[in-house]
């Protein structure tokens, strides 16, 4: 109240205290200036950093604030962290939430309040490497099916033992077994994420065993290759192959059948991983056909009925069988002798046999046909006369050359009996044999010669 000696005063002005003694009405008064110090002091935080994977701490930044011995400054926070620096404008925070900074003047009690929000930006990105795999034979090289944040904010980076392409993308090119990680990062906020496949390697190659050397003969004339000492299931399969054999069957079988000497390459495929193996065996033949040799042989004349063929010059000896045989001739004896007796022409087969090996050569030899007989023509005659009494046969229809011979009989041969062309003063008949010299074949022709000598009747009166 006014009239006390104290008085409480909100407003600043003069303010005058009027003493009076009441005893006698005397008064002294006095006045008082009351100033005012009502000034804030500064408060204010500049926009902070965002908390991030790369940078998990922020300093704010206070120093915009009212600073010094009279000024007390006090940071809370209900949801965030303070790290350091509480005591001054610079403190170090490391969670997002809200900040509060308090400055006191200390002169005149007066506060300001600043606040600050700190957000977060650590979200993680996705990052998935993949399923499993497995390097094989078939497929030496493979992609990687990684897969997670897309944008251009976000880097992959693989690391692994065989890159050989595309490390920086979601499905590198790989070549060898191994872990293989994949880092995802999100560039914005420095977050990174991670993934790992494990890939595995089968290159385990099969068994290829394509037997021992096997020998063709003359009577094993096909044999059955032997691939079963190779790797067996359903996961395999087989492809024999020659380029100077012959197979018959089963060439995708472990045991094809064969009939010609080479050699042969089995390979064998692990369908599971692609990965093949091949062998190879060597296929001999026992040739050694005997040898066969027959000359030439004499034919079949008028004068030679029997013919000895010749296969002397063919191998000969215990072990070796001889066998003549002919479809169209005549083997009189010596059939399983090198030289058999035979009487009629025809083509003779000679077949020689090794009794140990059952090998078995033929050579064939022909025996000609010469017993045809000479053409013979002793042709026709003019009859002998008084004005004729001699005339010449005329045998130019027969066969003519160096190997024919010609003899003519009868009752008048005057000259010329052993060409084609005799004279004779005879009648009577005439015979003109022909002879081939070489087939000792002859044939013979007659002509009657005719005779006119009946005289004219003669009667003188």
């Amino acid at each position: 109240p006014g009239n006390t000696n104290e008085i409480i005063v909100t407003d600043p002005g003069t303010y005058t205290l009027l003493v009076t003694n009441v005893n006698n009405g005397c008064t002294a008064e006095q006045s008082v200036e009351i100033s005012q110090d009502v000034t804030l002091p500064e408060a204010t935080i500049a926009n902070p950093e965002t908390i991030t994977c790369a940078n998990n701490t922020v300093t704010l930044d206070g120093s915009g604030s009212s600073f010094g011995a009279g000024y007390d400054i006090q940071w809370s926070s209900t949801n965030g962290n303070f790290v350091s620096g509480t005591g001054g404008l610079n403190p170090v925070v490391n969670e997002p939430g809200t900040y509060n900074l308090l400055i006191t003047n200390l002169a005149n009690g007066c506060t300001e309040e600043a606040s600050v929000v700190v957000d977060e930006n650590t979200e993680l990105p996705e990052a998935n490497a993949g399923i499993a795999m497995t390097l094989t034979c078939e497929f030496p090289e493979l992609t990687l099916q990684g897969s997670g944040s897309t944008g251009p904010e976000f880097e992959y980076q693989w690391s692994g033992p065989g890159i050989v392409s595309g490390g920086n993308t979601p499905t590198p090119v790989i070549d060898q077994p191994g872990t293989y990680d994949l880092l995802v990062t999100n560039l914005t906020n420095s977050c990174t994420a991670t993934s790992s496949v494990t890939i595995d390697q089968d290159i385990q190659a099969p068994v290829a065993d394509a037997g021992t050397t096997a020998e063709l003969s003359c009577t094993l004339t096909s044999l059955t290759l032997d691939g079963s000492g190779s790797s067996s299931g359903p996961q395999y399969a087989y492809l024999w192959t020659t380029v100077n054999g012959n197979i018959l069957s089963g060439e995708d079988t472990p045991a094809p059948t064969i009939n010609a000497p080479g050699t042969y390459t089995l390979v064998v495929t692990n369908l599971n991983n692609g990965c093949t193996s091949e062998s190879e065996v060597v296929i001999t033949e026992d040739d050694d056909l005997p040898e066969v040799n027959i000359a030439q042989a004499a034919p079949i004349t008028c004068v030679v009925d029997e013919v000895t063929l010749d296969g002397s010059a063919s191998v000969s000896g215990p072990n070796f069988q001889y066998l003549w045989t002919t479809n169209n001739g005549n083997i009189v004896s010596g059939a399983n002798t090198p030289n058999p007796v035979v009487n009629a022409p025809g083509t003779y087969l000679l077949t020689i046999t090794n009794l140990q090996t059952s090998c078995s050569n033929s050579e064939s030899v022909v025996v000609d046909d010469q017993t045809a007989l000479p053409a013979v023509e002793a042709g026709t005659s003019d009859a002998l006369t008084c004005a004729q009494t001699s005339l010449s046969l005329d045998g130019n229809g027969s066969a003519a050359g160096a190997n024919y011979t010609y003899q003519w009989t009868g009752p008048g041969i005057v000259s010329g009996e052993t060409s084609l062309t005799p004279v004779v003063n005879a009648p009577g008949t005439y015979q003109l044999l022909v002879t081939n010299t070489l087939t000792g074949c002859t044939n013979t022709d007659e002509v009657i010669v005719p005779e006119d000598v009946v005289l004219p009747s003669v009667n003188i009166a």
